[in-house]
């Protein structure tokens, strides 16, 4: 049987596919590794989003237990004032110990705690944890320079404040331990102190620097979400258009070995 021959104009076709080809399956390939680089960069992206929307979270706590912790205190010196229960004198000694981190901080702390120990059988709800001033914990979470400032300034005035209250607690147990007639004056006097324009205003101080610093950071973390955001869309639309592409090239591949096959069968067919 007589080996049938490829026509030069056939020969020089199928060279041109072949080449065709291998340069289709060359950008397949890359557009495929594109697009598993963009799917993972996409995943990055929105792993970022979900981690800064966490970290939002974080520092709303933090800042809350700063401003629940002056509110705590305020409370707690106000009670002992009135009632001369050692009990809440403790609790604020207790406070500022946790705040300062000279004492553990109780897990779950920035949920409902010192109302359940007001009443005689309370109980702490949750087990200690670790002990860390709010200082470090603020510093962990990654608050910026200004945003860090106002905390800070916002805990100086409660600091400051709570001299002011353990004045009082001083002058309410000379008042409860004298033997003078004006007590009832003196223990009128120490209350009124915790009610005064000057202590208000050293409170509305401190809840204008946790304004400040919601604001911060209210728009700092609106400007990262907002820019990670794009990043995962322009990422997943990038995984989008690669993963086309490569359909594209793979039926340009089948077209062209269509349109080989379809010659050589017409060749053979010819010949026959």
């Amino acid at each position: 049987m007589a080996m049938t021959l490829i026509p030069e104009p056939i020969s020089t076709s199928l060279v041109k596919a072949n080449k065709r080809l291998k340069k289709l399956n060359i950008l397949a390939t890359l557009l495929l590794i594109s697009t598993c680089l963009f799917c993972y960069l996409a995943y990055s992206a929105l792993y970022a989003v979900n981690a800064a929307k966490e970290n939002r979270y974080q520092s709303y706590l933090l800042s809350e237990q700063l401003r629940l912790s002056s509110d705590q205190l305020t409370l707690m010196a106000r009670a002992y004032t009135v009632t001369g229960d050692d009990k809440y004198l403790d609790f604020f000694n207790q406070i500022l110990a946790i705040r300062d981190g000279k004492q553990a901080r109780p897990e779950h702390y920035q949920w409902v705690y010192w109302d359940l120990l007001m009443p005689k059988s309370g109980k702490p709800p949750f087990a200690d944890g670790q002990a860390e001033s709010l200082n470090s914990l603020m510093k962990k979470a990654g608050f910026t320079e200004l945003e860090f400032e106002q905390l800070a300034k916002a805990k100086n005035e409660s600091d400051a404040l709570a001299k002011i209250e353990q004045h009082a607690f001083r002058a309410i147990e000379q008042a409860f331990n004298s033997v003078d007639n004006d007590f009832h004056q003196q223990h009128i006097s120490t209350i009124s102190s915790l009610y005064s324009e000057d202590y208000l205003i050293a409170k509305a101080k401190i809840m204008t620097h946790i304004n400040v610093f919601y604001q911060l950071q209210a728009q700092r973390a609106e400007q990262t979400i907002a820019l990670l955001t794009w990043r995962h869309h322009l990422m997943t639309a990038m995984t989008g258009i690669c993963a086309v592409l490569v359909m594209l090239c793979l039926l340009g591949s089948y077209r062209i070995r269509s349109k080989t096959y379809q010659s050589l069968i017409q060749h053979v067919e010819r010949a026959e």
